[in-house]
């Protein structure tokens, strides 16, 4: 039994302190975006849902089905934040609604599974995350908090070295 308390101790040290780099973070001026990824089942949804707790924040969660209902839904849940519903028809167009958002007022948004809204091509995959970098380099007069979280490492991974790197952290 003592091992098992030693570990969930450690567990949530470990958690203390990574809420603490989220809230350096917030609290800071980086624009970066941030990058939040691991295997599944290891706390990352509990992390950044924790973190938003009191924090003006919108939860987005991707998922299997295609960019287009997905980006639907995500239209109905940022009408309320901007007044009318945004047309998004690419990546690129939700990334633009949330900055335009954060240009009102400091906002906390988590895109929880954010590899599934990528196109599975590698080409197409590029060419989306292009148009999303051009995007984030008119970010300087937001106030957005983005993160980006996923399970898939290699896509995660990829995202700081790809299109999007020095734009995300």
């Amino acid at each position: 039994m003592k091992n098992f308390q030693f570990a969930a101790h450690d567990l949530f040290l470990n958690r203390s302190a990574d809420l603490e780099r989220l809230d350096d973070w917030w609290q800071g001026t980086e624009s970066n975006a941030l990058a939040l990824f691991g295997r599944r089942r290891v706390g990352k949804s509990w992390l950044h849902r924790e973190f938003a707790h009191d924090k003006p924040a919108l939860i987005l969660v991707a998922d299997t089905r295609s960019l287009g209902p997905q980006l639907g839904g995500f239209a109905d849940q940022l009408e309320p934040l901007l007044g009318v519903r945004p047309q998004l028809d690419s990546l690129a167009s939700l990334f633009r609604a949330l900055y335009e958002i954060g240009r009102g007022s400091k906002l906390l948004v988590t895109i929880d599974e954010f590899p599934y809204l990528l196109p599975g091509q590698e080409a197409a995959r590029k060419s989306a995350l292009t148009e999303v970098q051009k995007v984030m380099e008119d970010r300087d007069d937001s106030s957005l908090k983005l993160i980006l979280c996923g399970s898939y490492i290699g896509q995660m991974e990829a995202l700081l070295s790809g299109p999007l790197r020095g734009r995300l952290t």
